[in-house]
């Protein structure tokens, strides 16, 4: 984004806004006052992790991150069985640390996590503190159920010869939080994302939202989209993932008008699709345009350059986002 403003000079209004599906850099997408708090990471060790204490019209709200505290850049594993045993109790470290703050509710970003263990770790530390100490939103990256938790277990350094490992941690978290909750997490949608998190902090009174959705309500978007001539936003690559909730995706179906997507790569069926589902789009992948190399190095300065371009041409007029 500031690439694009340094580029663009005083030739184009501009109204920047990152924005987070509830993954890495949820944070980023929201102001409020930066904090740090205690909280263990994937493999029990204590660390600091970042967080924010954002003033709104309804409230003081404590906003925290997985991918901050227990995500896959916080950690790394050494082997499948280090990553098996990877720990979500950071997660309720965070939490009720930032509770111990004054705030009036919690908002969390769910996505990016290191953790596959169905969120057991985050429940046992917070049934063991008397549950959610207030209302908590749990935004998530992907609608995935709970035993999808599975499907992510190899990003996360699991062996593939250990995903039944994972399929039988998942089995006994569910049966745990249906015999102490009376609840079936399994049938609920989100519950799934970040190793199973949602689910947990859900069995547990937690509400599951979009993690797009809960951004998008913060910081405007809508209202402010609508007064945009054309709205520009971009990610790594563009595949299915991209129209499944991610920013991408929720974008092309929240606003109208022209859309200019530019990422590092683009799939080319889900290209097709996007532009399908919308009308006035234009999907540029910077690799198609100067290669892998070239593309990684210089991602932030291409994208600028890519972006100005096309506000020049005389198609789009404004970009915002």
């Amino acid at each position: 984004m500031d690439a694009v403003v340094h580029r663009a000079g005083d030739e184009f209004e501009i109204d920047g806004q990152p924005l987070s599906d509830g993954g890495e850099g949820f944070l980023d997408a929201f102001n409020g006052a930066p904090v740090t708090v205690a909280a263990r990471d994937p493999s029990g060790t204590h660390r600091l992790a970042p967080g924010l204490v954002v003033e709104s019209d309804d409230g003081t709200i404590g906003v925290l991150s997985v991918a901050t505290i227990v995500g896959r850049d916080v950690w790394q594993p050494a082997s499948s069985d280090e990553a098996l045993r990877a720990s979500s109790a950071g997660v309720a470290d965070a939490i009720l640390a930032v509770a111990a703050l004054g705030v009036d509710r919690i908002v969390l970003g769910a996505g990016g996590s290191a953790t596959t263990d169905g969120g057991r770790g985050a429940f046992d530390v917070l049934a063991a503190a008397g549950g959610l100490p207030l209302p908590v939103t749990v935004a998530t990256d992907v609608r995935a159920r709970f035993h999808s938790a599975r499907d992510y277990a190899s990003q996360k350094g699991v062996a593939t010869g250990d995903l039944p490992l994972v399929d039988g941690m998942l089995a006994d978290a569910a049966t745990l939080y249906r015999h102490t909750k009376n609840v079936d997490v399994t049938a609920v949608d989100r519950s799934g994302a970040a190793g199973g998190i949602p689910g947990a902090l859900w069995a547990l009174g937690a509400r599951l939202e979009a993690g797009f959705e809960v951004v998008a309500r913060q910081t405007q978007v809508r209202q402010r989209a609508q007064r945009a001539d054309v709205i520009v936003t971009g990610e790594g690559r563009c595949d299915w993932g991209s129209l499944d909730g991610k920013v991408v995706g929720a974008l092309a179906s929240l606003t109208t008008g022209p859309l200019l997507v530019v990422c590092g790569s683009v799939d080319t069926y889900s290209a097709q699709r996007l532009k399908e589902q919308r009308r006035e789009v234009e999907v540029i992948s910077l690799e198609d345009r100067v290669g892998p190399a070239e593309s990684r190095a210089r991602a932030a300065a291409l994208f600028a350059d890519v972006v100005v371009e096309r506000l020049r041409d005389g198609r789009f007029f404004v970009t915002d986002l």
